[in-house]
């Protein structure tokens, strides 16, 4: 009886150690999977912030970008506009002096008093020969 006795409280000093060793191990098994809920969030919000870095520096670039497109058209507006301006002023110019020729010659042609003008200038330059 004696031997039972001590069988019957090894096997329950056993399933004791048995249930600690259980319980510890659940106890680890709660750890581990809530470090690993916390690593999962950490990646997620890293994941969040490097998206977001991201999304700014392509932000960033497309403005830049825009701006060198915009500044570019601006200058080449700019030059565009002094081409047609000297071209303008040229043909201006070129006009003025057809019509100051015309006037001239129908003024000469037509004027008896400017065909005395021209001769008594001639006379003029002649007679310092």
């Amino acid at each position: 009886m004696e031997k039972r006795r001590e069988l019957v409280l090894s096997q329950m000093n056993e399933a004791a150690q048995t249930r600690e060793q259980a319980i510890a191990y659940v106890e680890e098994q709660k750890q581990a999977l809530e470090q690993a809920r916390k690593d999962a969030y950490d990646i997620i919000e890293q994941s969040k912030q490097t998206g977001g870095k991201q999304a700014e520096s392509i932000l960033a670039d497309a403005k830049a970008e825009a701006n060198r497109l915009k500044d570019d058209a601006v200058r080449e507006i700019e030059s565009e506009k002094n081409k047609a301006v000297a071209a303008l002023r040229s043909e201006l110019g070129t006009a003025s002096v057809q019509i100051a020729s015309k006037l001239i010659k129908k003024e000469v042609e037509n004027g008896p008093a400017q065909e005395e003008l021209v001769n008594q200038y001639l006379n003029e330059v002649g007679g310092r020969q």
